[in-house]
Order: C-alpha cells, then structure tokens, then sequence
C-alpha cells in the first residue's frame, strides 16, 4: 500500500479540496468526437467546445433532491481532519456551519503533515469516538489501524479525496475527489485548452508533479481527450517536482519551454504551478498559455487580466456540504447515489473558468449555488 509523504499531503489538500479532482455529472466524459468544426492538425474544435459547454455555465439543477429520511441522534458528533493549508481551512468553516443546522458539533483535527503527527492525532480521535469522521486529504495508509478501530466503533468515515478508495472498501463513486474524477479532469482540461485557442494549439506539454497520486491519472484523461479531438497533437510530459511548489517552478517552465520553442500551450497538475509564471515568461519574452486544476486567488486574478488561459475551479462549499449530507444519510441508513457527482465533472461542482466568466468576487472563487444553505436545510430539516 502506498503512502504519502507528508509534503505529498499538503499540496494534495489544496489540490484536491479546492478542485479538484473529482465529481461529477455533466456531459464531459460523453462520447465528443463528431460535430464539425476544426482547428489545425485535424482539431476538433467543435467537439472540445461542445464538452466543455456544460461546464463553463451555472448550474440549474441542485445536485441533491431526496429529504434526509432521519435526524441524527441528539448529541451526534463530527470530526474533520485539518492538515493546516488554507483550503482545509475554509472546508471546516463550511462543515462547522452544516453541523448547526441540525446542532451537529464539529471538531477540528489538527493532524498535522508528518505521519508521526498524523498517528498521534488519530489516537486521540478514536478515544474521543466521533459518530461521523471527514477527511478531506490524507491518504487513510497512513492511519488505517485507526480507521479500522473508528469503523469498529460505528464511526461513519467519509473520504474526499483519495486515489485509491477500492484499498480502503470505499466504492470511488463514494469520494468526491478521487480516481474517476482525477482522469475525467483530464479530459476536461484537454478540451478546454483545445477550445480556448480554437484548435490552434497542437504542440502540448503537461507538467506534472509526479510525487502527487492523482496527477498519472490526469494525464490518462488528456491523453484520452487528445487522440479522440486531437489525434495528430504531441503531448510531452515535464515532471516538476513538489519541492519546487510555490519556490522555483515558474523558472523551471520558463526553461523548458525556452528549451521547446514549438510549444504552443501548456496544462499543469496543480494551478499553484503557475503562480508568478505570467511575469516570469514576460522576462523571458514568451507568450504560452496555460491551464490547470483548482486555481488559488491568484491564480484566478491572472485569468481575469489576460495572463492564464482558463482554469478548472470547484465549490470548496458544495464538496463539505455534500460530505456532510453523505455522512447524515449513511447515519439514517438511507441509500443514496452521487455517482453522478463523484465521478465526473459536474457543472454543480466545477466550473471551467476563462476571461469570460471569471468570479466577480475571485477571493471567494467559484460558487455553484447562492442558496446552497438554504436548499441543504430544507432537505435537511423541512424547513
């Protein structure tokens, strides 16, 4: 069983919560390959245009219907595992707010990033015995004796964002970010960098940050993508390694497509990886443009001036509030199916953000539904 190291674990947090990678529905894993339209090299622009299309419109449907069968018993508990990142930080926020309506206390696990701390924490969690257990981010290899003793408990364990959930008896339509999703994302970006330069970018590189899992499982997704609406398009692969997050990986790109003159567009694994890289090609005098996966604020001010080509974003608010759904519904013993969400991209949970449709408030991102409470309540409570 593989393990995450535990710098692994902190990109993966804000990779994974704010993103990115999973969840489902629209249409962007249907067959796309007719429809006219192309670019060069044989692009199928209208395809790549058509499979986005869902994706980069608001939402009509809420993703959830069926009323909550069951109130959770008086003094029901919750525990959400905290590794300390910022995105982790507004997903606790969003569940603490979920656990007032049904008076659900909600406690904050600092678990730190180290798998001694990691180890240490979960001890103590399992002797406070929460009846409901969230985890946005850390692989459970790292703590399965203490899962195995949570479950044995009764503790209801919902995973958000592991690679590897058949390991842990979880069916990945159970995770909202997690395989499925991950190569789903794939697809999505490649369509969107093929729409986004109308078929005129053909020489491709993928910059990967290979100590993360799920970022082999995006490259399956593009290149998937790629041989049905692009197949005459290369595709190069650059790893970028995680010690270079958020320090020299702007330099890195810049040097490799310095190296790879012919490069006309780019998608990176992680967003942060484009973080300052607009004004570190600008020294180098090149114009490439870039997309990838759960962009930060900055990341989204740089698509609204011009300075990224577009980004795959998600609602850090709906991803906690159906975690939280998920957990009172497995409480009730009531069946349910996010499949629909969790193993594809889906417009109630991702969004493909261009200039076009920038957030108007880019500090809290992207929001699928203004009512997002309101509904979860009223199929919560009645009221």
């Amino acid at each position: 069983m593989k393990m995450q190291a535990p710098w692994q674990l902190v990109v993966a947090a804000s990779a994974a919560a704010s993103l990115v990678l999973t969840a489902g529905g629209g249409d962007s894993s249907d067959d796309d390959s007719g429809g006219g339209g192309s670019g060069g090299a044989g692009v199928d622009v209208a395809a790549a245009q058509e499979a986005i299309e869902p994706l980069t419109q608001p939402p009509t449907e809420f993703p959830v219907t069926e009323p909550l069968a069951e109130l959770p018993p008086p003094g029901t508990t919750a525990a959400f595992l905290d590794i300390g990142t910022p995105t982790p930080a507004k997903v606790y926020e969003q569940l603490r707010q979920a656990g007032e309506v049904l008076g659900i206390e909600v406690q904050r696990v600092q678990t730190g990033r180290s798998p001694q701390e990691i180890n240490a924490a979960m001890n103590s969690l399992v002797e406070s015995r929460p009846d409901i257990v969230i985890d946005l981010a850390i692989d459970p290899a790292l703590f399965s004796p203490q899962l195995e003793a949570l479950q044995e408990q009764g503790a209801v364990f919902i995973p958000e964002s592991i690679v590897n959930a058949e390991e842990f008896g979880f069916d990945d339509s159970q995770v909202s970010v997690g395989a499925a999703g991950a190569t789903d994302s794939g697809r999505v970006l490649a369509s969107a960098v093929l729409a986004e330069t109308n078929g005129e970018a053909t020489e491709l590189a993928y910059y990967r940050v290979p100590e993360l899992p799920f970022t082999p499982l995006i490259l399956e997704g593009v290149e998937e993508r790629l041989a049905e609406q692009c197949p005459d398009c290369e595709l190069r692969v650059v790893d970028i390694s995680i010690t270079e997050v958020g320090s020299t990986a702007s330099r890195t790109v810049v040097s490799d497509l310095q190296a790879n003159p012919e490069t006309d567009a780019f998608i990176v694994s992680v967003d942060e990886l484009q973080i300052g890289l607009p004004a570190a090609m600008d020294v180098a005098g090149l114009d490439v443009p870039g997309m990838g996966i759960a962009p930060t604020e900055v990341n989204l001010q740089q698509v609204a001036d011009g300075q990224q080509l577009g980004a795959l974003a998600s609602d850090p608010r709906m991803l906690a509030w159906m975690a939280m759904d998920q957990a009172l519904r497995t409480l009730a013993g009531q069946e349910y199916d996010y499949s629909e969400f969790y193993t594809k991209m889906h417009p109630a949970l991702f969004q493909v953000i261009t200039e076009d449709n920038v957030p108007s408030d880019i500090e809290a991102g992207y929001i699928a539904f203004d009512d997002y409470k309101e509904q979860f309540t009223k199929l919560w409570t009645g009221q």
